[in-house]
């Protein structure tokens, strides 16, 4: 992304008013890191999920991602997809 990190804007979303600090976060990254997703965690994202390096396996993702309980709002645990 230009100009920001994805660290950058999940910091200012969730330090930001109301209206958007409750929103589920997706951080999507080719980074498998367990240090990059342990900050993301700390930042506050929902969910983190390395990118697929094929459309097959980004297809599969995403429905992963549309099948779980994203849309609970009483879903609060950090979860690695």
């Amino acid at each position: 992304m230009p100009r920001k990190s994805g660290f950058d804007c999940l910091e200012e979303i969730r330090t930001h008013g109301t209206s958007v600090r409750d929103l589920k976060i997706i951080m999507l990254s080719t980074s498998n890191s367990p240090d990059i997703m342990l900050k993301a965690k700390d930042l506050g994202a929902t969910y983190y999920a390395v990118k697929p390096n094929s459309v097959t396996g980004l297809r599969n993702l995403l429905s992963e991602v549309l099948e779980t309980d994203i849309l609970k709002k009483k879903q609060k645990k950090f979860r690695l997809i």
